[in-house]
């Protein structure tokens, strides 16, 4: 349920040398690239472009910028009780935007976009390639990145999202919402869909690449694989990446480490990126809270649909 209160104001502290050496696992800025400058030059370069008195050194010797305040942005629909959101729904739902409503495995999709035609990808069932904006956009940035590292790159072969209007999708207990992506492999060699990766068939470069990519820059919640492809990964990430604590985090093992990396039966031929969409589920939230006011007063909801009809 969505509060139609304004959250209060979050205060916080950035460390730079946190960011610069990436004490934060996931940030972009702290997973600097095996041909990048050390960690510590990062540091010092960017401190010099920082404005005077905007930071200082610590007595450990790291980096902090001065506190700031963040208001995170009010909802667009804070104002709208469950009446005029149902009448949206019902009349004008292109009005209410993207919506993740429900959940992946019990949910449907709304005003979502399809995944367009590319030259870096093929999708394999085009009314199957839907999802939140968020999602596509995040699939767009990734496999991008892999050609921007590796030119001509082979294409990689996109598969399930889930259908236009959400829902079961056949051959799938989640995909449901518009949050789940089934992405392959890159392979040695041509391009390939639903093909056993081994150790000698699989792309360890572009493939830790992408799922590299799909980490630093999207909100990515899971990525499941097997766990054979992603013990190829692992050893290939801990030989190319500077920060090893941060490789580790990324990768579960069994339920007494979690990561975002998880093993998954059936996901030798492709890997399932999962994703969060705040802003997509909070609209789903409330559609599904408008939903159930229209059940439980029929005659308002009756009312409303009249009151429409005659505008």
């Amino acid at each position: 349920m969505v509060s139609p209160v304004r959250p209060p104001p979050t205060r916080t502290w950035v460390g730079l040398t946190a960011l610069m050496l990436g004490a934060l696992p996931g940030s972009s800025v702290g997973l600097a690239s095996p041909s990048a400058p050390p960690p510590q030059e990062l540091t010092a370069q960017t401190a010099r472009k920082l404005e005077p008195k905007t930071a200082w050194r610590t007595r450990t010797g790291a980096w902090r910028l001065h506190e700031i305040t963040i208001t995170p942005p009010r909802h667009p629909f804070a104002d709208f009780d469950d009446g005029a959101i149902y009448t949206l729904l019902r009349h004008q739902p292109q009005w209410l935007g993207p919506a993740s409503v429900g959940s992946p495995t019990a949910g449907a999709l709304l005003n979502g976009k399809p995944l367009p035609a590319s030259p870096f990808w093929h999708v394999q069932v085009e009314r199957r390639a839907w999802g939140t904006p968020e999602l596509i956009a995040c699939l767009e940035r990734s496999v991008a990145a892999v050609h921007e590292q590796f030119p001509h790159s082979p294409l990689i072969h996109v598969g399930d999202l889930s259908e236009q209007q959400g829902g079961f999708l056949r051959g799938h207990r989640s995909h449901q919402s518009g949050l789940d992506a089934d992405i392959g492999f890159y392979y040695r060699g041509e391009s390939a869909w639903y093909v056993t990766a081994t150790e000698k068939n699989l792309d360890r470069e572009r493939t830790w690449w992408l799922v590299r990519s799909l980490i630093t820059d999207c909100s990515v919640q899971y990525l499941f694989m097997d766990g054979l492809v992603a013990a190829l990964l692992r050893e290939y990430a801990e030989n190319v990446e500077n920060d090893q604590a941060w490789v580790a985090s990324l990768f579960a093992r069994g339920s007494t480490q979690p990561g975002i990396i998880r093993h998954a039966w059936g996901h030798r031929t492709h890997l399932h990126l999962r994703i969060f969409d705040d802003a997509a589920t909070a609209v789903g939230q409330r559609v599904q809270q408008a939903q159930a006011w229209a059940k439980a007063h029929p005659s308002l909801a009756q009312k409303a649909e009249s009151e429409r009809k005659h505008q």
